[in-house]
């Protein structure tokens, strides 16, 4: 019995490795017909285009619906508050001029865009419109508006392109840790660059004859394959993570970046609905960024930190990027799950953008990653704000000491003084040197200006002791009443003012101040 067991088991172990060393060995042909044929498979080339773009060389703004397309999630048209169209994304290079971003687009050749004939949820009807109006070889009449709400008029023509799709999706993982005074963060991502070769690309082609075969059952079974990006660089063939950049990185350290392919076909033998290659390149690990922080409403401040990743060499009509709507839901999934030190996570999003690089005269395809956080401000409350509102209703209480001790009135006083300057080392500590002053040094400021003035007090009220008695008494009743309180006063109306002027970047405890 133990005899037929192993016997067993040696079959078994015989079968496995031998269908892994098949898998392998077809792997290994692919990649060798790579090198050997790459010019009959034109290896090198990039996939040919999916779609063919018919527009004025803008695109929309859209949003993220989770309950669009039975629940799964979908990019939906968004629509301004008087439901007009937003322009978001410059997709050619030979636009009008006056065109911008963030300009609504009212109508097209006198037709609203609010009417059946040009609205739905994907653009599709004025879309369709370009593509007609293109193969009647005439221009369109567009009114649009700008940011000043003034509306103006753009004669052009419908430009025809096939940009190829890269479909990006950063994946978030989580946040190493986040330095505002030196204006970095570090992040742990996981990105993904996919290509999709369609069935007349010549690396689709060798994939077919060489990854798609038949088993012993008659079946037809794929081979996938991976391999290290240092290897498949070696193969001189197209990748589709070459020539991106990240916008605004500070450093990668190579050794901590794990660099993979994925080569996966599509089938319809198999049972795909498509007879594609989807060829992905995955980087994995940790990047550092700079980040402008706005530190005006320090500690109340909001902050956005931002990932950019554009094209650093094809123009915004020949290879346009695309994130997916897994890039999303990893950004949901970060939003809801993950935890910045110091920090609540509010919200993120994901905007299709161009960007033009100082060096180069046109614009490319970019894709921006934004996370809006708010800093957690109890620790500055109740460890710094509070500390220094009781330091001074000490150096208050002085002005109910008899003004005729004078040397016990200023002891008190200057040992308030001094522990607010010990307040400030703390606070330093936290901050870069800034060329404003933030809410928190406001407070400071006026803290040290509301310390000094008893110490004046003390000493005019005790000259007056002896020359203008019926003055010193009413000195120290105005004291009483109005010195305290006028401090607390002017701490409220320091908040209330930065509210109002960063709006943008006050937290949500000041921010319902604002006069909007």
């Amino acid at each position: 019995m133990k005899q037929k067991f192993k016997i067993l088991i040696t079959l078994l172990l015989v079968l496995f490795y031998s269908t892994n060393l098949l898998a392998e060995d077809r792997c290994k042909t692919f990649f060798n017909l790579m090198k050997e044929k790459r010019d009959e498979y034109k290896t090198y080339y990039l996939p040919s285009a999916p779609f063919v773009y018919y527009d004025t060389g803008f695109d929309f703004d859209y949003e993220y619906d989770p309950t669009s397309d039975d629940n799964k999630g979908a990019w939906v048209t968004k629509y301004s508050k008087e439901g007009y169209l937003i322009i978001n994304k410059i997709l050619h290079n030979s636009i009008d001029p006056d065109i911008s971003k963030g300009d609504e687009l009212i109508s097209v050749d006198g037709i609203s865009v609010q009417s059946e004939e040009l609205q739905d949820i994907y653009n599709h009807k004025i879309f369709d419109y370009f593509k007609k109006a293109h193969k009647e070889e005439r221009e369109i009449i567009l009114i649009l508006r700008n940011e000043k709400k003034k509306n103006y008029e753009v004669k052009t023509k419908v430009f025809k392109y096939e940009p190829v799709n890269t479909l990006i999706n950063i994946n978030l993982k989580n946040m190493n840790f986040m330095d505002p005074k030196k204006g970095i963060f570090e992040a742990y991502l996981e990105n993904n660059f996919t290509y999709n070769f369609n069935e007349d690309d010549g690396l689709n082609q060798l994939a077919h004859e060489v990854l798609i075969y038949k088993n012993d059952d008659d079946k037809y079974r794929i081979q996938t394959c991976f391999v290290k990006k240092e290897f498949w660089d070696g193969l001189e063939a197209i990748s589709p993570s070459k020539l991106y950049k990240f916008a605004n990185i500070n450093k990668i350290d190579k050794d901590q970046i794990d660099q993979t392919v994925s080569i996966n076909p599509n089938s319809k033998k198999y049972g795909d609905s498509n007879d594609k290659l989807k060829l992905t390149v995955t980087n994995e690990g940790n990047y550092v960024f700079n980040n402008r922080f706005n530190l005006r409403s320090f500690p109340f401040d909001k902050q956005k930190l931002k990932i950019l990743i554009y094209d650093n060499f094809y123009k915004a009509e020949n290879r346009a990027i695309f994130s997916g709507t897994y890039m999303m839901r990893n950004l949901e999934r970060f939003v809801e799950e993950e935890e910045i030190a110091g920090w609540d996570i509010m919200n993120g999003k994901i905007i299709d953008v161009t960007y033009q690089d100082p060096n180069k005269p046109f614009f490319t395809s970019a894709i921006s990653l934004e996370i809006d956080i708010e800093r957690k401000h109890g620790y500055y409350i109740f460890k710094v704000i509070f500390p220094i509102i009781l330091i001074l209703t000490v150096c208050w209480s002085v002005v109910w000491v008899d003004p005729r001790e004078l040397e016990s009135r200023l002891t008190i006083t200057i040992v308030c003084l001094l522990s607010l300057i010990a307040y400030n080392f703390v606070i330093d500590a936290e901050l870069p040197k800034l060329e404003y002053l933030t809410v928190l040094d406001w407070i400071v400021l006026i803290s040290y200006i509301y310390a000094t003035i008893p110490n004046f007090l003390s000493i005019i009220s005790f000259r007056l002791q002896k020359t203008n008695l019926k003055l010193s008494d009413k000195l120290e009743i105005i004291s009483k009443r109005y010195g305290l309180s006028s401090y607390v006063v002017g701490i409220f109306l320091i908040v209330l003012l930065n509210a109002n002027l960063n709006i943008e970047n006050s937290s949500s405890l000041i921010s319902w101040m604002a006069f909007r």
